[in-house]
């Protein structure tokens, strides 16, 4: 009996073929989710905007911006918060001097503040004095 259990068995060379075959389709999978991922991410920070969230000037070099608030994580960039508008692309970076940016994350807002400059994509950083709910 147990020469037929060791007949039965698969060889060591095709475990390694198996192996090796299992390896590759994982590899390609995971580049392929890799590419999704870094796809989806360059959409969401593309500085295009829909006509929606076009910035409009107001009085004393103030912007007034409409978007949805959400947290930057992006250490490179001297802001704590950015606004991205309703296809998730990026309008500009946010600072404030209070909470007012982390307790508007996730909310569609109209922002209203001045620009304090730009990140080295050419995205205005807006320092927030207000934020309008819709």
């Amino acid at each position: 009996m147990s020469k037929e259990l060791a007949n039965n068995q698969p060889s060591p060379v095709r475990l390694i073929i198996y192996s090796i075959i299992f390896l590759i389709i994982a590899v390609i999978v995971g580049m392929v989710f890799a590419r999704m991922i870094a796809i989806s991410q360059s959409n969401a920070t593309n500085n295009n905007k829909s006509a929606e969230f076009i910035p409009v000037k107001i009085d004393n070099g103030q912007r007034e911006l409409k978007g949805k608030i959400l947290p930057n994580f992006d250490t490179t960039i001297q802001a704590t918060h950015k606004l991205l508008d309703k296809d998730l692309k990026l309008i500009a970076y946010l600072t404030a001097n209070n909470d007012i940016l982390k307790v508007s994350e996730g909310f569609s807002v109209t922002v209203i503040g001045k620009v304090e400059g730009k990140s080295k994509d050419n995205v205005e950083i807006i320092r927030v004095e207000k934020i309008k709910l819709k």
